[in-house]
């Protein structure tokens, strides 16, 4: 993964990241509150040797005193020197319980020894440090050779006796509390990379155009309202879901601006996804801006149109391919705008093979002639074929990504279907997108007139879509060998 995607990873999955880190955080401090404090107390003492008259017995002497450091050192957990520090403060601990909690280090090229001595209590942790110290000495000034004159050759002193710590030195609760918080957020991190690789459902706008190669033509946030009130009130309202597809509608007009495309196949990769809700409100929003639009329930197998748009859906697509009536027969007209609706009809045993039939393509010649816009409503991609029929003959579809509901792998099946029949995506609808996750794009005007030109941004920057235009003022010509419906002046 590139470090965009996992920035875009942790942007999706912040609020997931942030109970992870919190949690961390109170587990440290739950851990520092159940944890003893422990106090240090730090005597110092320095070895100090007989020094001669001369240069040279002075080097002696402190080269003496250095080497003598690290033997000193070792006697200062031994029981030759705790053994007295236990009968003198009357503890409880043996000299090997007691060594654990003395810790001995000297300063590299000096003379120096330095006893830390921890405990919980503070008192007790001076006592014993400076007891320590005191009872070293008297043992190296037992174990070392006298001089002539009687004194000891080698003797300890001390240079900066314990004193009680004011504040404990364990749990160091910052420390333990950012740990905490760097522990919760590698969990976290480590939480949604798992979660990223075995749920591979799509979930916003930069995970479609990860797949798909295809001008985005909009986005549509979710709203808790939708699936009781799937159809826009009025297209013509300012809220977000109905901008969104007057978005839709304007970058439809971009993508037309050399050839006028009529035919509008409008499909998904998997069932569930909102294509036949998009369909309808693309339709709506298309009328609302004054084209002559007709919306054609090409899903034979699952007709959804028919109880979402309130209408009679005995008679429709299948009854005038199989001839059985005319097609101003089944148009039936809704809302206040110009926007005619031609239903499924009954359920066929046959779609497929209506579908890709030659009436069809005769009626989307016919359909397109009397109309600016043709919307049709086809089935998923990845159960069926019908859907990839109908690209065909149109020169392309729009497809609909529901975020949460497709996986990446149904969503890659979907394009490699389009184009293993030769049918170019027109553009990539994001639809029932988190509310945070949807992208803006609209065209501002400034102070001085000058426009934003952000309205219709592409997954990989393509340049122009590879579509088979359609005019509105071609006569289309239908090639049964091909399957295919084109146009020609």
């Amino acid at each position: 993964m590139r470090i965009g995607e996992y920035i875009s990873m942790v942007r999706a999955h912040w609020i997931a990241l942030t109970v992870f880190c919190l949690v961390g955080g109170a587990a440290a401090i739950a851990l520092v509150s159940a944890t003893t404090p422990l106090y240090t107390a730090r005597v110092e003492v320095v070895v100090v040797t007989s020094s001669g008259d001369t240069a040279n017995e002075l080097v002696q002497s402190y080269d003496f005193s250095q080497k003598q450091v690290r033997t000193f050192s070792a006697l200062v957990t031994r029981p030759i020197v705790l053994d007295p520090v236990i009968s003198e403060l009357d503890l409880e601990a043996s000299p090997e319980d007691l060594a654990k909690q003395i810790s001995v280090s000297s300063p590299l090229n000096t003379s120096l020894i330095s006893i830390d001595v921890e405990d919980p209590s503070a008192e007790e942790a001076a006592d014993v440090a400076n007891a320590t110290a005191q009872n070293l000495a008297l043992v190296v000034g037992d174990l070392v050779p006298d001089l002539e004159s009687g004194d000891s050759s080698v003797t300890l002193e001390t240079v900066r006796p314990a004193v009680v710590p004011e504040v404990p030195s364990s749990p160091k609760t910052l420390l333990w509390i950012a740990l905490g918080l760097v522990g919760g957020a590698v969990a976290g991190v480590t939480y949604i990379a798992l979660r990223e690789i075995v749920d591979t459902r799509v979930r916003d706008l930069h995970g479609v155009t990860a797949v798909v190669d295809a001008p985005v033509l909009g986005s549509v946030a979710h709203e808790r309202r939708v699936p009781r009130h799937p159809l826009l009130d009025d297209p013509s309202t300012s809220n977000q879901r109905a901008e969104a597809f007057r978005q839709i509608r304007t970058n439809l007009t971009f993508l037309e601006v050399a050839n006028e495309r009529v035919l509008l196949p409008i499909t998904s990769s998997v069932p569930g996804e909102g294509k036949s809700t998009t369909a309808a409100n693309i339709a709506q929003s298309l009328a609302a801006g004054g084209s002559r639009v007709v919306l054609v329930e090409a899903d034979l197998r699952r007709p959804a149109l028919g109880p979402l748009l309130g209408l009679e859906s005995m008679a429709g697509l299948t009854t005038v391919l199989a001839a059985r009536a005319e097609l101003d027969d089944v148009i039936q007209h809704w809302g206040t705008t110009s926007l005619d609706i031609v239903l499924a009809g009954e359920r066929p045993p046959n779609p497929s093979e209506l579908l890709g039939s030659d009436a069809m393509l005769k009626l989307l010649g016919k359909l397109s002639k009397r109309y600016d816009k043709v919307v049709i409503d086809c089935p998923p991609l990845v159960p069926v074929t019908d859907a990839a029929v109908i690209a065909r003959a149109c020169g392309g579809a729009v497809l609909v990504a529901g975020a949460g509901r497709v996986k990446r792998a149904d969503l890659q099946q979907a394009v490699s279907n389009l184009k293993s029949v030769g049918a170019p995506i027109i553009g990539v609808v994001a639809n029932d997108l988190a509310p945070k996750n949807v992208s803006t794009y609209a065209y501002a005007y400034d102070a001085s007139g000058a426009m934003d030109d952000t309205a219709l941004p592409t997954s990989r920057d393509a340049e122009e879509p590879a579509v088979t235009p359609m005019r509105a003022d071609s006569e289309p010509i239908v090639d049964p060998a091909e399957g295919t419906a084109f146009s020609r002046k």
